[in-house]
């Protein structure tokens, strides 16, 4: 009994305090706009009331090193740049012109493999074009833990290899 009503004293008096505490808080004041700010307030609704000129917008040229191309990017032989993303757990090579605008892809079907740190031996995948030749796209899920290093090459119409490369993949 001594134990739940000196519990109970405790509870009253923390809540009391609260009480307290809470009653005697007093708001922020709220802070006074100066000349300056005033002068600030007016010049910004005399902006609003006069009408702009007719600006046409004009369009800016778009600087290749502002493009951000998604996942791990590496440089082709002809100039361009090469992609590799996952896309629902699969690995997706995407290819790119100099200017880094997306292309078709350039190669039939490529072939990838890598080291997975979960398990012993190598996985691999074939990646096929997907959506009107856009990509290539592997049909084998990858799983975590990255960073991985993918080996990846381009194969032709007939099989033949084309470019190969190697990379060092962090989603």
């Amino acid at each position: 009994m001594k134990s739940s009503a000196a519990f109970a004293c405790t509870l009253l008096l923390v809540g009391s305090v609260g009480w307290n505490l809470s009653a005697g808080a007093t708001p922020t004041p709220a802070k006074k706009q100066g000349a300056s700010g005033a002068a600030a307030a007016n010049s910004a609704t005399a902006a609003k009331a006069t009408p702009a000129a007719s600006v046409t917008p004009t369009p800016t040229p778009v600087d290749p090193d502002a493009i951000v191309i998604p996942g791990t990017v590496l440089p082709r032989k002809n100039g361009g740049f090469v992609s590799l993303t996952l896309d629902h757990g699969n690995f997706r090579l995407t290819f790119y012109d100099a200017k880094k605008q997306a292309v078709p892809a350039e190669a039939s079907k490529a072939a990838a493999r890598w080291n997975p740190k979960a398990k012993f031996g190598e996985d691999r995948t074939v990646l096929l074009p997907v959506e009107d030749n856009a990509a290539l796209k592997g049909s084998r899920f990858v799983k975590p833990p990255f960073p991985i290093l993918v080996y990846v090459t381009l194969l032709n119409e007939q099989g033949v290899d084309t470019e190969n490369f190697v990379f060092n993949f962090r989603p």
